[in-house]
């Protein structure tokens, strides 16, 4: 009886090592067996209580952890990198600014292709580790733009390597996720469990634009308060910079805006004394952020003074609906069509990059 049960467990596991080996991603993984992105994910969920009216969206990612339409990272010309506000995860993958803004290039008669590398909760320190880590290991990936949309999570987040880790930190959390990336069972009741997975990531969102109300004057900001963090910020705005150039891409550094803070005739309207104060500080991050950028001459883009967004824009504090992510699309378009169909029709390099500043 022993020897039986024996020879079935042995068959078992012989018949699970079989199926992990055909239909895992153990010999097929490219390297990024470590690398702490969602890889050959789909999730169907219903944004009911986030965005108006629910609906179901599908959030996409291929085995290289990336959003898009692209078939193979070869054929992507165009990367946007950013936090939640990049990845959209309440938007379905065609409602994504990224995704609004290759449909507005193809209309055009741009031949883009965008490849989404936003990831939720990232800042610029995690923006430097993905490239670092994660997309210079995607064979062929070599795009000729790279798209920064950031600011905001560096404010909110602490500047720590750990926060962002885009590879598991320490030998068993790195055994562990490579498990977890490669495994088709685990892989599967992730997929399984994806609709509880999506609720629980709501805690990143709010279920409602954020309501304003008058705040009279601006708060005022001890900016010497903030030089360290905020000079510490355009180190790493410059290090995405030589990261991007090493690539032979063309960096493009685009300020972000928040939703619970606007002026109207001159005067302040926010969600909170906390919003107003917060969208002052957010003026000092995106300034560093401009003048590191003109500094050294990459593509600048101040879209958080220039842009006309409003509350209804916004699902929440930070993450824009669909219309406000095709209201970011449109500004970007004409910001970059002149600059992006010298590189992807005629394949001249850029020489008037700061034509994209004003």
């Amino acid at each position: 009886m022993k020897k039986i049960a024996g020879w079935n467990l042995a068959l078992l596991f012989s018949g699970l090592l079989i199926i992990e080996l055909t239909f895992g991603s153990w010999l097929s993984g490219g390297g990024l067996g470590a690398v702490h992105v969602p890889r050959d994910l789909v999730l169907q969920h219903d944004a009911k209580g986030i965005r108006s009216g629910g609906g179901v969206v599908r959030y996409s990612r291929d085995r290289w952890g990336l959003r898009g339409s692209h078939k193979n990272p070869s054929e992507i010309n165009i990367l946007t990198i950013g936090g939640s506000t990049t990845d959209e995860f309440y938007s379905d993958d065609a409602e994504t600014w990224s995704a609004r803004l290759q449909q507005k290039f193809v209309q055009a008669g741009f031949p883009a292709i965008i490849g989404n590398a936003g990831v939720n909760g990232h800042s610029s320190v995690g923006h430097i580790l993905s490239l670092e880590s994660w997309l210079s290991r995607i064979p062929n990936l070599k795009p000729k733009f790279i798209l920064f949309y950031l600011g905001i999570n560096d404010v909110a987040l602490p500047a720590r390597a750990e926060q962002d880790a885009i590879v598991a930190i320490g030998s068993w959390a790195r055994i562990r996720r490579y498990i977890i990336n490669n495994s088709i069972f685990i892989r599967l009741t992730r997929l399984i469990r994806g609709s509880f997975r999506a609720k629980q990531l709501r805690i990143a969102y709010e279920n409602a634009p954020p309501k304003l109300v008058w705040q009279g004057n601006s708060p005022e900001i001890d900016g010497a308060l903030y030089r360290k963090v905020v000079s510490t910020y355009g180190d790493r705005v410059r290090r995405l910079f030589e990261l991007t150039t090493r690539m032979d891409a063309l960096p493009v550094f685009i300020s972000q805006r928040r939703g619970d803070a606007f002026f109207r005739n001159g005067v302040l309207f926010a969600s909170s004394s906390d919003a107003a104060k917060n969208h002052q500080i957010q003026k000092l991050y995106n300034q560093e952020m401009l003048r590191t950028c003109q500094a050294v001459k990459a593509i600048c883009i101040d879209l958080a003074n220039q842009i006309n967004l409003s509350e209804a824009d916004f699902f929440d504090r930070i993450h824009t609906t669909p219309d406000g992510s095709d209201k970011i699309a449109a500004f970007l378009f004409e910001k970059l069509q002149r600059i992006v169909r010298k590189q992807l029709l005629h394949g001249q390099a850029n020489t008037d990059s700061g034509t994209a500043k004003r």
